[in-house]
């Protein structure tokens, strides 16, 4: 387990020793691509959806940088994975989004810098209003709720986190689980909807 664990380290580095090895030629094709109309852009970062190649990756990556209203350095991005109003987005480094992921920008995300997010998560930024009984929900006002991902956050697989939460540094959210308040600076939770079930202790092995 534990070389398995150092293993996957060691290749988590070498992408970003290539993401620097190659900077030059990166933000050379951020310029070329930031160049393009905005329709072109947007269909790529859509670019191979299927396809987890490192290539695709890059381009998806460049796309989302001249979209983001700020975007940061080594951001992977996995096939599959929806961007609804990626202007409104703000993003650090460092930074993994998987396969799948769901993520609405509407109501504004943010997420900071080493940030991991698995496969098939959403994350939401505004809701509907639902108040009057004689109008369609459908039909009913959107209301905008910011939402905010800080520093170094593990979200597990198939998270949903409703609009308006902010989950603080250092926390980890547990596989299915239903965000719906604020999570607490290096707690783990977990469940529908999330609770904490423990915090984090310096030097903890997990």
């Amino acid at each position: 387990m534990k070389s398995n664990v150092k293993q996957q380290q060691r290749s988590y580095i070498r992408g970003r020793e290539k993401y620097h090895r190659y900077r030059g030629l990166i933000s050379v094709l951020s310029q070329v691509i930031a160049a393009l109309p905005l329709f072109l852009r947007r269909r790529l970062l859509s670019f191979q959806t299927v396809s987890n190649a490192n290539v695709a990756r890059l381009i998806r990556y460049l796309a989302l940088k001249t979209l983001a209203a700020e975007c940061g350095e080594v951001i992977s991005i996995g096939s599959l994975c929806f961007f609804g109003a990626p202007t409104r987005l703000r993003i650090g480094s460092h930074v993994s989004i998987h396969t799948g992921c769901y993520i609405e920008a509407e109501g504004g995300v943010t997420i900071g810098n080493d940030v991991s997010i698995a496969h098939h998560t959403s994350i939401l930024s505004s809701t509907h209003t639902w108040q009057d009984p004689h109008v369609p929900i459908r039909d009913q006002p959107v209301v905008n709720q910011p939402t905010t991902i800080a520093d170094n956050v593990w979200i597990g697989a198939g998270v949903r986190v409703l609009g308006g939460v902010t989950i603080n540094t250092g926390a980890i959210v547990g596989a299915g689980s239903v965000v719906t308040k604020d999570v607490p600076a290096n707690a783990i939770v977990g469940g529908i909807p999330a609770r904490v079930l423990r915090t984090r202790h310096a030097g903890e092995d997990l």
